[in-house]
């Protein structure tokens, strides 16, 4: 079925389906002939076979069906002058071996797989192709009765500690960040191949039709062995069809069996940015169903983002993001956290209501986080609705050593051993604008402010390796 073999000595390995019986077997060439280990299986139905190779440990093993494995300590030669064929092999001196049955997929990974990164796969397999597990069989919706087989991933954490905590698979959803996860724990998902950008607005039995005015028809359902804690969730909706809104989309999450149209869970509002709508916080449970809902397709989006930046500086991280256009838009918030969840706003800014023109807004955090840390905004119109921006992350070194006094000072700010001209800087008032000042350079460069009304000022220097930002407090 698969040969990676070679000659002069006997080398590589190849997994062999004895014709007119049920076992596989997995040889390895040894140097003057071949080491064979047996495992049975049944001819005329899907199986999986995992076969492995561990230099370190200097053993194999072969697994039909993710059941106890047969092992052995072989002496192995590898194979590095001949190809690996899948499907068909070729002795040295005839006859030819070919493959008579049928493979469903072959899948080659770039590293070594852990034990839970094995489960997952096998548990995969088998929802895809009809067959039972012996052992680990941890995604139970592809049973008798359900019809979650499509599209199966997951994230757990196996017996020896190996973990896999980011899954996304070949599907439109991804889940990460499971924040319990122990020994033996998992959590796995699947939908019901359902169209995926067909929605339902049947209300009563698809939709409340208060709260939720429509939800795909496609349903994902869960298995969780164990308690793996709250997990951050994603759809790609790229290739949903529709005037939907990011800002309008909720995850429905059916717990009671008996559909979405009653909300037995609350919705969960999440964050939409690049065609990708993130839930955070979600604490699933075994057998829950779960989709997307949207709560009105024809309301506009209340803030039109272009950008949203955040630039280390010297002793602060620059928060800067420009509008197009605002419809009804009270305020924005800048939240900031160290991880995808458990933000802390540490900002509020008075948004401009209604505005065809656009605005840019400029702040700082002048207490930021060393390390890596991650920024978003939120932004509120004057009904309540909310959205997001796209998350964006930053690295802060930790605050330099630049200078300036006097600061607070009535107008003349003194920026010692640095000779800068005014090309190299940018003065802006607390609303973000750009204010007028003069500049003397000698030895020292003198900013003055004496024009401007007292308040706080940032200003933007460009040394010619590295932008910094300073505040600066005219009394």
């Amino acid at each position: 079925m698969i040969s990676s073999r070679k000659a002069s000595p006997t080398g590589g390995y190849m997994l062999y389906s004895i014709p007119n019986s049920d076992t596989w077997t997995f040889w390895n060439g040894k140097g003057t002939g071949w080491d064979q280990l047996n495992a049975s299986s049944t001819a005329g139905t899907w199986a999986s076979q995992a076969f492995t190779y561990d230099a370190t440990a200097n053993s194999k093993s072969l697994s039909i069906q993710n059941g106890a494995a047969v092992t052995a300590t072989p002496t192995f030669v590898f194979n590095n002058t001949t190809n690996t064929r899948v499907g068909a092999g070729q002795n040295e001196a005839g006859p030819n071996f070919y493959f008579l049955g049928r493979i469903g997929e072959v899948i080659m990974y770039s590293k070594v797989t852990n034990a839970a990164q094995v489960i997952l796969i096998n548990n995969y397999l088998a929802a895809k192709y009809n067959f039972a597990l012996t052992l680990n069989d941890v995604y139970t919706m592809d049973n008798t009765g359900t019809d979650f087989d499509h599209e199966v991933a997951g994230v757990g954490q196996a017996a020896d500690g190996s973990y896999h905590r980011d899954a996304k698979g070949t599907g439109v959803v991804r889940m990460w960040h499971p924040r319990d996860l122990g020994d033996g724990e998992f959590l796995m998902w699947g939908h019901n191949n359902a169209i995926y950008n067909s929605s339902t607005t049947a209300v009563g039995t698809a939709v409340d039709g208060t709260i939720i005015q429509e939800r795909l028809n496609r349903i994902w359902a869960v298995s969780e062995t164990g308690d793996v804690g709250n997990v951050s969730v994603s759809f790609d909706v790229s290739m949903l069809a529709g005037s939907f809104l990011g800002s309008n989309l909720l995850l429905l999450i059916d717990r009671d069996g008996d559909g979405f149209a009653d909300n037995d869970v609350t919705p969960i509002v999440g964050s939409y940015s690049n065609n990708k709508v993130v839930f955070s916080g979600v604490n699933f449970q075994n057998g829950d169903r779960f989709t997307l809902g949207n709560t009105n397709l024809g309301s506009p989006l209340p803030v039109k983002l272009v950008s949203f930046k955040a630039t280390p500086q010297a002793d602060a991280i620059l928060l800067e993001w420009k509008t197009a256009t605002e419809i009804n838009n009270d305020f924005f918030q800048i939240q900031r956290s160290t991880g995808p969840e458990d933000w802390t706003e540490i900002d509020k800014i008075k948004g401009a209501g209604n505005s065809n023109e656009p605005i840019q807004y400029l702040r700082y955090d002048n207490q930021p986080i060393q390390g890596v840390s991650y920024y978003r905004l939120k932004q509120t119109d004057f009904d309540g609705q909310v959205d997001y921006s796209p998350i964006v992350a930053v690295h802060y070194e930790g605050a330099s050593t630049i200078q300036v006094f006097p600061n607070p000072s009535t107008g003349i700010f003194t920026i010692p051993q640095m000779r800068l001209t005014e090309e190299q800087v940018q003065v802006f008032n607390n609303l973000g604008q750009k204010v007028q000042f003069t500049i003397n350079t000698g030895s020292d460069t003198q900013i003055s402010l004496v024009n401007q009304p007292s308040g706080i000022y940032l200003v933007r220097i460009f040394d010619g390796q590295q932008l910094r930002t300073v505040r600066l407090v005219k009394n």
